[in-house]
């Protein structure tokens, strides 16, 4: 196993990077709304490939007609900063809520556990692939959401 080879020849894994300059240039090109959703896959925009192992990826037709293979890079480039910062706010909620549980009672029990690392897995599974649209990552965020909620009183936690 040689992994600078891999960094320097793999096609899969330089046309990714090549999706996150893509998807980081829409960004700048349109920071706040982004290019609109489900827009990434058709939008043309020129981005310099001045990364190791780019001439791999010279020809761009590669890196069109596909998706960012990033949820976060899909969201910056589609729906701009908004779209991005309210998906965070989504997430925060609930993560706030189960630290403040844990640092009051100073207890970690399996249910919280179970949903701080579903939440986590989930989140970096977003980094690696788009499935933000997929029924299983909004089920974890669902149920991440349930285990910050306070089972005692029946209501959420201030």
């Amino acid at each position: 196993y040689y992994p600078k080879a891999v960094l320097l020849l793999d096609t899969s894994y330089l046309i990714r990077v090549a999706q996150v300059k893509r998807g980081l240039e829409m960004f700048k090109k349109f920071p706040l709304l982004g290019i609109g959703l489900n827009n990434f896959q058709n939008y043309y925009i020129d981005f310099p490939l001045d990364f190791d192992g780019a001439f791999k990826v010279e020809d761009r037709r590669t890196t069109y007609k596909t998706t960012s293979h990033n949820s976060y890079i899909n969201f910056l480039s589609e729906g701009g900063i908004l779209l991005l910062a309210s998906f965070i706010l989504i997430l925060l909620f609930p993560i706030v809520r189960i630290l403040r549980k844990i640092i009051s009672n100073r207890t970690l029990n399996t249910f919280q556990l179970s949903g701080l690392l579903s939440m986590t897995s989930g989140l970096v599974h977003l980094y690696f692939i788009l499935a933000i649209i997929n029924i299983f990552s909004w089920f974890l965020i669902a149920n991440f959401i349930i285990v910050s909620y306070n089972n005692n009183k029946k209501e959420l936690l201030p």
